[in-house]
């Protein structure tokens, strides 16, 4: 297992998947400076393609965490209906207490977050996902969830399984300063470098 508790610099070994990169995109532009955005800031519309992926984490009050909410995506994963469910279930002690020291780092701290999981099917088959998590300021103002993604390294779709039976971190780490944009205005031109022309993509 691998983990940084520090910031990582290693962009070829730590670089985010393509669909975790867009999620962090749409939470740096809605939380426009601050260290979190709030439940409210969030545009679901232009969320649309990766919300199967996508998930809320609530801490509960024995400091452990439950899925408030758990995309159909991320269901399909386990083969069963997570939202509600312990979000620890199924981990041994020490990868446990490894996940909630981070995810405490997204809710206290307002850090952000990357794992690398592997997951273990009931037909022997290995399933390598990476989890984004990042700090989302709750309805009351004040509790911060732990907003986040799932992104298959390879497509699950293709395995047939009947369940997840074990699960396994392979690396947990913050996100370094280089990979966040804290500028807002950089995030609206970022989300501007292509238009749509007739017959495809151009580069303004």
């Amino acid at each position: 297992m691998w983990l940084n508790e520090g910031a990582s610099r290693g962009q070829d070994k730590t670089a985010l998947e393509p669909g975790n990169q867009m999620l962090l995109r749409h939470w740096e532009a809605f939380r426009a400076g601050r260290s979190a955005p709030r439940r409210g800031d969030l545009d679901l519309r232009q969320m649309r393609r990766l919300l199967p992926g996508v998930f809320i984490a609530e801490k509960d009050d024995f400091d452990g965490y439950i899925w408030r909410l758990a995309g159909t995506g991320i269901c399909h994963l386990f083969r069963r209906e997570m939202t509600g469910r312990d979000f620890l279930d199924g981990w041994m002690s020490f990868e446990r207490g490894v996940i909630t020291r981070f995810l405490t780092g997204v809710s206290e701290d307002h850090r952000q977050v990357s794992f690398r999981l592997r997951l273990h099917t009931d037909r022997g088959q290995t399933i390598s996902v990476e989890m984004l998590a990042l700090p989302l300021i709750a309805a009351d103002g004040v509790t911060t969830h732990v907003l986040g993604g799932f992104s298959p390294l390879e497509d699950s779709q293709l395995k047939i399984y009947g369940a997840v039976v074990d699960m396994e971190l392979a690396s947990a780490r913050f996100l370094s300063e280089n990979e966040l944009v804290r500028d807002p205005a950089r995030v609206i031109e970022a989300r501007r470098q292509f238009r749509m022309i007739e017959g495809g993509l151009s580069l303004r």
